[in-house]
């Protein structure tokens, strides 16, 4: 790698996934915080019968009462959907849900992660902790005609029950690249996911380049942790000088 200077900032303005084409749908869509209560909405894809589904935190359990949830149903989830009291940690922690098939299996079919809960085993958090009255959502990415992520980020202006899988919130990332003497190095991409979901005009992302100052900025980044790689820009995209994770 070569040495280079990174001077940059991050800001909001107030999850990493592996990419597939096609993958199945979460079913957890937006958790929100208030003051006192936590609320999640559900976005059923196949038929779900309450009595058979319960959810796992860090440090609790609790099954929902009898109901259904059909596909192309939102519903939202709180304390009185569930048989016994459930809790979770704003500042960090793990939801799952798990559906159970006789005689005596559970299987889990959604798993959210977020903050400063440690969930190696599952996947890297990817998303900081939301503040009183921000959600986390679950943005849908669409990229290369069929192909579709889901990304865990904030949300400041939470939507339960509409929206599904759409974030508003943005920030700004921008900031200079320069080499051991002080010199401006243009033409750099900053690879924030993979490099296929950049480069096939994507609606969701945004291709990043330094200018000949060495300057780059863009103001549509979600609100989640990135690792970002700065590479040098001809394909196949592979050249890297330097990688770094911002945090938001």
């Amino acid at each position: 790698m070569k040495k280079v200077l990174v001077i940059l900032m991050f800001v909001f303005s107030i999850g990493l996934t592996n990419a597939n084409p096609l993958p199945t749908p979460p079913i957890i869509s937006e958790i929100y915080f208030d003051s006192t209560n936590w609320f999640i909405e559900l976005s059923a894809h196949i038929y779900f019968g309450y009595d058979s589904i319960r959810m796992i935190s860090h440090s609790d359990t609790a099954y929902l009462s009898p109901g259904d949830l059909w596909p192309g149903q939102v519903r939202i989830i709180t304390q009185d959907s569930l048989q016994t009291p459930f809790q979770f940690n704003r500042i960090g922690d793990v939801i799952m849900l798990q559906e159970y098939y006789p005689p005596d299996n559970w299987t889990t079919f959604d798993i959210v992660c977020w903050g400063n809960y440690s969930c190696a085993s599952y996947f890297d958090c990817n998303v900081n902790s939301p503040i009183i009255g921000q959600s986390l959502v679950r943005q849908e990415i669409q990229y290369y005609g069929t192909y579709v992520d889901y990304w865990l980020v904030k949300e400041n202006s939470p939507s339960m029950g509409t929206n599904i899988f759409q974030a508003t919130s943005k920030g700004t990332f921008c900031g200079y690249i320069r080499d051991h003497a002080g010199n401006p190095i243009n033409n750099i991409l900053l690879r924030y996911c993979p490099a296929k979901m950049l480069l096939y005009n994507s609606a969701y992302l945004t291709p990043v380049y330094t200018n000949s100052s060495g300057y780059f900025s863009n103001s549509d980044l979600f609100c989640k942790n990135y690792d970002i790689l700065f590479c040098e820009n001809f394909p196949p995209y592979e050249n890297i000088i330097i990688d770094m994770r911002i945090k938001g």
